[in-house]
């Protein structure tokens, strides 16, 4: 029985990968010893090891594990990315609301803990600049936020919390 040999590219096209990905499931079944590579560079080929059939099905099952954790990391992944992305445009949407709106907002998303001028800024959809100017300086005086460090106003890492009524 003659051992089939395949390049990179004909492996590529049976599989749902990017290329550096297969490389890299490659490299690790050649390091098991479940695949020989045959030649150096761009040209080489790989074929199963003749003496290692048992564990060339448990490659085979290896790589289709590793296909399916890429494959359910990188849609998981995506899943979240979008639902952030979703939940950010939507707090972005309503960009032009009143000041009372935006100091309820502000109110809402600091209750229970820390969020630093950055945060805020960006669920606003406003920029860092006219947080700092328009809204934490009524909202800190007023009693309504208080400050991570109190006793130092300009600290780097100063963060705002809704304070108890």
């Amino acid at each position: 029985m003659a051992a089939k040999e395949a390049d990179h590219a004909d492996l590529l096209a049976q599989v749902d990968l990017r290329s550096r990905e297969l490389t890299l499931i490659l490299q690790k079944l050649q390091r098991a010893e479940f695949i020989e590579r045959i030649g150096q560079g761009r040209g080489c080929r790989y074929r199963v090891s003749l003496d290692r059939s048992e564990k060339a099905r448990e490659a085979s099952t290896v790589q289709s594990t590793v296909q399916s954790t890429v494959q359910s990391t990188v849609q998981s992944t995506v899943q979240s990315t979008v639902q952030s992305t979703v939940q950010e445009s939507s707090s972005r949407s309503r960009r032009w609301r009143s000041t009372s709106d935006t100091h309820t907002a502000i109110l809402a998303y600091c209750e229970g803990s820390f969020r630093s001028a950055e945060e805020i800024a960006r669920h606003l959809g406003r920029s860092l600049a006219s947080v700092r100017r328009n809204y934490l300086p009524k909202l800190v005086p007023a009693g309504l936020l208080e400050l991570r460090y109190p006793d130092k106003l300009q600290r780097p890492d100063q963060a705002y919390r809704t304070a108890d009524r």
